[in-house]
């Protein structure tokens, strides 16, 4: 079987990574990234995470461990003092490169795409002595990105814009993990020739580009329904765009749901609600339908 050539860099940096590794299962854990959070609770680890950043929320158990601070700004001296025997990352030169310094084992993991992301499952799993979970993670993904190929596979790709931030308005671009998600979901990114990732645009572009589809992923924490509502209103503002014309604009109640991490499925089936409400899915949780005409 041939690799996607963006795999081998992916295989030969996890690869590396792990070099570096103990024979030993880690028993203290740092993550420092909520997609590792994740990751590390549901292969069975919570109780062996020690540390984690200010911005792992999910799952609760998560919220009483000790904070790190974040990916790009650590303390270091606090990461030390829990003593770990593993600090799973995200690619980041420059921090990785300060903790090993300071005698620490770090493992990278990218997830700047679904296939990195089941990359990374396997990964963490194979580092901490439970590579059988980490099959069974990946596996779910696997099976839900197949079911929802198979759904959406006789149907047209409605046009999506997924928004990432409002006054400027950006969105996600090609090459992007929401790109991703998009096509996953049966959609067609409106921004899938963008050379930026996360480009910014204006009102008229965003007309321009007529989405059918709007997902507004702006708030990061779960808003009232007040909140939502004028969320939406904004956008009824321009009533020439499809997707505001339509009713078909969706405010995400909490943004931190979407991460590059074992929840992935649930997801999957929250974007095929909106993105093809004639599959009769769910809603799903954390979505607020518009009806902005």
């Amino acid at each position: 079987m041939k690799l996607p050539s963006r795999v081998l860099p992916l295989m030969l940096l996890i690869a590396l990574s792990c070099a570096w590794l103990s024979a030993e299962p880690p028993q203290r854990i740092v993550s420092m990234t909520p997609s590792v959070t994740e990751t590390l609770f549901a292969l069975g680890l919570g109780d062996k995470v020690v540390g984690v950043t200010d911005f792992c929320k999910y799952p609760p158990e998560a919220s009483s461990k000790t904070r790190i601070g974040g990916l790009q700004n650590p303390d270091v001296e606090r990461i030390l003092a829990l003593r770990p025997d593993l600090v799973v990352t995200l690619p980041n030169e420059p921090v990785a490169k300060k903790l090993r310094s300071r005698g620490l084992t770090v493992l990278e993991v990218p997830s700047d795409s679904i296939q990195e992301v089941l990359q990374s499952f396997l990964a963490i799993g194979r580092a901490t002595g439970t590579e059988e979970k980490a099959k069974e993670l990946a596996a779910a993904l696997q099976a839900k990105l197949e079911s929802a190929r198979k759904a959406v596979e006789k149907l047209p790709r409605p046009r999506v814009l997924f928004v990432v931030g409002t006054d400027p308005i950006f969105a996600a671009g090609k090459g992007s993990f929401l790109d991703d998600l998009i096509k996953a979901a049966g959609g067609q990114n409106v921004l899938a020739d963008s050379k930026v990732i996360f480009p910014q645009l204006g009102t008229e572009a965003v007309i321009s580009l007529a989405p059918e589809v709007i997902i507004d992923s702006t708030k990061v924490s779960t808003p009232t329904d007040e909140e939502v509502k004028a969320q939406q209103e904004k956008w009824s503002r321009w009533p020439a765009i499809p997707a505001v014309k339509n009713g078909a604009v969706f405010v995400l109640r909490d943004n931190r749901d979407i991460v590059p991490g074992p929840r992935l499925p649930q997801v999957i089936d929250d974007l095929l609600g909106m993105i093809h409400p004639e599959l009769k899915q769910e809603q799903g949780r954390g979505v607020e339908e518009s009806n902005v005409k």
